[in-house]
């Protein structure tokens, strides 16, 4: 398949790469399917790519990457609904958190309170809120430490 993208223009991908999103993801509720973009380059940044509306990608991470004991407490019934028997088996699903970056990178922020989660052998979508309240929607996306690691490079 083949889509012309306002960001990465014309893309082709396998029909298999498109991931069902049921229910559309949050603020994108008519957008049913969607593949995940990957660039070595941007890593660990990954991109989430409408397919029926191509000019709209989310940028989005691993939530463990931005904080290491990232632990969702998930209602039973949201991961049924794409077919995750058995979260135990880490590699059948992948969690990813929507970015929203910022010109000023210490103003950039993402969502780590509604990740989405991929079941990745059925190909079907969910974005979840989660029970417990140890995130918000706007985490910063970056730590203090990184920020000023960053800041301190530029006066080198």
């Amino acid at each position: 398949m083949k889509i012309k993208t306002k960001n990465f223009g014309e893309l082709e991908f396998p029909e298999e790469a498109i991931i069902d999103f049921e229910e559309g993801i949050i603020g994108f509720y008519d957008l049913k399917r969607w593949v995940i973009i990957e660039n070595p380059d941007m890593q660990p940044f990954k991109w989430l790519q409408s397919v029926d509306n191509p000019d709209i990608a989310l940028m989005v991470i691993d939530p463990h990457l931005i904080r290491a004991n990232y632990k969702m407490v998930i209602p039973a019934e949201e991961h049924w609904k794409i077919g995750l028997k058995n979260l135990e088996k880490r590699e059948q699903w992948l969690t990813l958190c929507v970015i929203v970056a910022d010109k000023e990178i210490e103003k950039s922020i993402v969502n780590l309170k509604a990740p989405i989660l991929i079941n990745l052998k059925e190909k079907r979508g969910r974005q979840i809120i989660l029970l417990n309240d140890d995130y918000d929607v706007e985490e910063p996306l970056f730590s203090r430490e990184i920020l000023k690691m960053k800041k301190e490079k530029e006066y080198i």
